[in-house]
């Protein structure tokens, strides 16, 4: 699923650009602009905030510039975006789960980091990942796409997001964990497979779903957990499971996406 083309007009990116090939997922720059912007902030507003404020602690103009343009591809830092909205929303009560939450939006709007989440997600706990076995999945992927040159930074860039979600831990050597998961990165990832054509119990074992690094029955336990503090809707008879997300699209994208 991952190589599968996904809804644009709902915020994911397809193609061959990829922020990877410069810059992590920025955990910690994502954090610091959250916290000088109020949750309703427009785009001009986190462009001001890095630019002008140097809310990210960037020593020239021209890492800021490039800092925030990267985060805007990487995020989208727009209301308007489905997926920034809904991420924006559920990180202020997120705790531990924002470095989740941060990588699913991550690898919805990065194709190059999503290229990279099977080699990731099938090491087995304590196992490590050479960047040399990134380098040939990314070269894999991609043919022709990437110098060696590019390919070495893209293999270290997500690598190093990988680590900062916490499905890795380490410098130079990565050695795989487990991430810490919450209700509000179960419900974004539940989202995101709505968001792409998916109901029911499909949810669950979606490529969003697997991100989370939990078996079907942990994700569901974390749902109802999700849909007890109002973050989502949870029916339940046998089999049978429906997920709803009132309020988390506008009417126009609820056109959208039907």
């Amino acid at each position: 699923m991952a190589s599968e083309a996904f809804p644009e007009a709902l915020g994911f990116k397809n193609g061959d650009t990829s922020v990877h090939t410069a810059r992590t997922m920025m955990l910690a720059e994502l954090g610091d602009i959250f916290s000088a912007v109020p949750a309703e902030g427009s785009r001009e507003d986190y462009w001001r905030a890095a630019i002008e404020d140097n809310a990210l602690g960037k020593p020239s103009m021209v890492t800021r510039r490039s800092t925030i343009a990267h985060m805007t591809e990487l995020y989208g830092l727009t209301p308007g975006i489905p997926l920034f909205r809904s991420l924006r929303r559920l990180w202020p009560q997120a705790g531990l789960g924002r470095p989740m939450l941060a990588l699913l939006c991550a690898c919805a709007r990065d194709p190059l980091l999503r290229l990279t989440a099977q080699n990731a997600l099938k090491a087995k706990e304590g196992a490590t990942i050479p960047r040399a076995q990134v380098e040939e999945v990314i070269a894999t992927g991609a043919p022709g796409r990437f110098s060696p040159k590019m390919i070495r930074s893209a293999a270290q860039n997500t690598s190093s997001s990988w680590t900062q979600s916490g499905h890795f831990t380490g410098k130079a050597k990565k050695v795989r964990s487990r991430p810490r998961v919450t209700r509000e990165a179960v419900a974004y990832a539940l989202f995101l497979g709505h968001l792409c054509g998916l109901r029911g119990p499909a949810l669950f074992t979606s490529f969003w779903a697997s991100l989370l690094d939990r078996r079907p029955e942990e994700i569901l336990t974390l749902a109802e957990e999700a849909s007890a503090a109002g973050l989502l809707t949870l029916k339940q008879a046998g089999p049978v499971v429906e997920v709803g997300f009132p309020g988390w699209l506008t009417p126009k994208e609820e056109a959208l996406l039907r």
